[in-house]
């Protein structure tokens, strides 16, 4: 529960918001002589340069005013040539500094609040605030020659609460903008969430609301690390012997049958021990030797840096290495370098589904637009990702060996490698690997191409499961959300909205399991492929047009707050239900 400040400064929509938006006619306080300048900087040929084709059930999204191999970024209107420029439906600043890839991060989102009537005020490139703290370090130290010189912090939305109705940032520096907001304006973020994008806490989130048969139902069976490196060792010998039981009695078996000499009677194949080393948890130790079942251990980093592929003894052994040298260089130190620490085992899945040949995982939008009452939805538009080589089974293990060679059979070698920010020495091979960031070149599908694929009935089942897997999750989520709101105090309750980026993988069973919720998903356009770049562009165009159409309702600028709150309780949920696009609702799969 909010505060009693909180909660009286909820609001909601009424069948008002239904008819045609009115522009804001609040002043803008902000300077656009900077974003004038801004537009005579180069072109970005990120996005495709033709209408997108294909990829998805519903028609196309409408065709962009400006081709995309112009500049976007329509910060300002032209000069004055005697015409009154149009009054814009509403203000954004986008926190562009915050994403380490810089203008092509966001161009897209910035077109479609465009095409939206969204006229951007603010929010500049990391270029431009090194230049911005150059200056102001500089005039400081001129004013001051003597005493400390004070370090002027980034130039961000929170600071400038009055010039935007919408601002899109990450989460931590959303905090202080949902303290000091007024109804009418919205932040790209629910706060809590990381109990899901953070990948140790993805794990014990699940398994603490769920409990571990549940848990291990939606996601690999996994271990937190260091904490439960003992567990994870004695849940690794309990499968040993297993499975050793099990190929005993195989071996019984055998021997009967040449004991009797007949060789008439018809051998059972049901596939013995073949996915059952894992007790049902997505492993995939298949009926190799002993301590042969593959375990992937995953560090903090993301764009699937810092992970490791080894088999279970051998990934046991690297764990214990690389947390005594964390323990030998005093506990790994503090804020980024914990992002080169093992933060979860997780039990591989080594028997995926396979489409001509190669692994691939899905990557699907969810957005959340309540923390209380919760409410989350599904985009139907994806990307189905495939791996750059057909898929070997036997390559994770030959990695392996070479891994070790190469870094001396020891942690020393992984641990400089990691804290480089170098690929690991134990990373998956090419066949395995499927992260967009390290395959960004290869074969892309829609989810559409994935239906056609599987057959429409297939695909259904399919989908259910994925509906049902981040329903789940976001029901095990729940509790935290609650505490963070407790402390976070937001100045209005339903302040924000945020997608994630959910990736599943697919085993041979079809069956899906959830590998990791991202907080910031990549919404870039890149492929050396016209035709790729085109269904990428439309996946991810589709989504953002739908995300902004299910949250626009409650944009609004100032003086109308006594007219929505005279809507009564539920229109906001009503507005996105009517407004949902290709979103489909969460809340029959969210179980509490």
């Amino acid at each position: 529960m909010l505060s009693g400040d909180a909660a009286a400064a909820r609001h909601s929509l009424g069948s008002a918001a239904d008819e045609p938006r009115q522009p804001i006619a609040a002043p803008y306080p902000c300077s656009r002589s900077q974003n004038q300048r801004r537009r005579s900087k180069s072109l970005t040929h990120a996005l495709p340069l033709g209408r997108p084709s294909g990829g998805s059930s519903q028609p196309p999204p409408p065709e962009p005013p400006a081709s995309p191999g112009v500049d976007l970024r329509v910060l300002a209107p032209p000069p004055d040539r005697g015409l009154a420029p149009p009054q814009p439906l509403f203000r954004f600043w986008v926190d562009e500094l915050l994403w380490s890839q810089g203008r092509v991060a966001v161009e897209l989102l910035e077109q479609v609040l465009h095409e939206a009537g969204g006229l951007r005020t603010g929010g500049p490139s990391r270029e431009q605030e090194r230049e911005r703290r150059r200056r102001m370090l500089a005039a400081a130290a001129a004013a001051t020659a003597a005493g400390p010189r004070p370090h002027p912090g980034p130039c961000l939305g929170s600071q400038h609460i009055d010039c935007w109705e919408v601002l899109w940032t990450k989460s931590t520096y959303a905090i202080p903008a949902a303290r000091a907001m007024r109804p009418g304006q919205l932040v790209s973020a629910i706060i809590g969430l990381n109990s899901l994008t953070m990948k140790k806490r993805l794990l014990l989130t699940l398994r603490g609301a769920l409990g571990p048969d549940a848990a291990f139902g939606i996601t690999p069976r996994s271990f937190a690390l260091p904490e439960e490196l003992d567990a994870w060792e004695e849940c690794i010998r309990r499968q040993q012997r297993v499975q050793q039981q099990q190929q005993q009695q195989q071996q019984r078996e055998r021997e009967r049958k040449q004991r009797r000499g007949d060789g008439g009677a018809p051998a059972k194949q049901n596939g013995g021990c073949g996915g059952d080393g894992g007790g049902g948890d997505g492993g995939g130790g298949g009926d190799g030797p002993l301590g042969a079942s593959l375990w992937i251990l995953k560090t903090g980093q993301d764009a699937g840096k810092g992970l490791s592929l080894l088999p279970a003894d051998q990934a046991v052994r690297y764990a214990r290495q690389h947390q005594q040298q964390q323990q030998d260089q005093g506990g790994g130190g503090s804020g980024g370098g914990r992002r080169f620490e093992l933060q979860v085992a997780q039990q591989y899945i080594a028997d995926p589904f396979l489409i001509h040949g190669r692994k691939f995982h899905l990557r699907l939008w969810l957005l959340v637009t309540c923390h209380s009452p919760l409410r989350a939805y599904l985009h139907r538009r994806g990307l189905v990702l495939f791996s750059s080589e057909l898929y070997d089974k036997a390559a994770a293990a030959e990695a392996s060996s070479t891994g070790a060679t190469a870094a001396g059979g020891g942690a020393a070698g992984g641990g400089a490698a990691a804290e480089g920010g170098a690929t690991a020495p134990f990373a998956p091979p090419a066949s395995h690997v499927t992260n967009y960031a390290r395959n960004n070149n290869t074969l892309v599908w829609s989810l559409r191409q994935l239906e056609q694929h599987l057959g429409a009935q297939r695909f259904r089942g399919l989908w259910a499961a994925l509906c049902g897997a981040c329903g789940a999750a976001m029901a095990a989520a729940a509790p935290s959300l609650a505490e963070a709101h407790a402390w976070l105090a937001p100045a209005v309750q339903e302040y924000g909205f945020q997608v994630l980026g959910v990736d599943f993988l697919l085993d041979e069973r079809l069956t899906p399991w959830l590998l990791e919720c991202n907080s910031a998903p990549s919404i870039m356009v890149q492929h050396e492929c016209e035709d790729t770049r085109a269904l990428v562009y439309e996946q991810k165009h589709g989504m953002l047009r739908d995300t902004w159409a299910v949250v626009r309702g409650r944009v609004y600028g100032r003086g109308e707050e006594r007219e929505r709150a005279a809507a009564g309780p539920g229109a906001t949920a009503r507005w996105e239900a009517a407004h949902a696009g290709e979103y489909e609702s969460l809340m029959p799969y969210i179980k509490r």
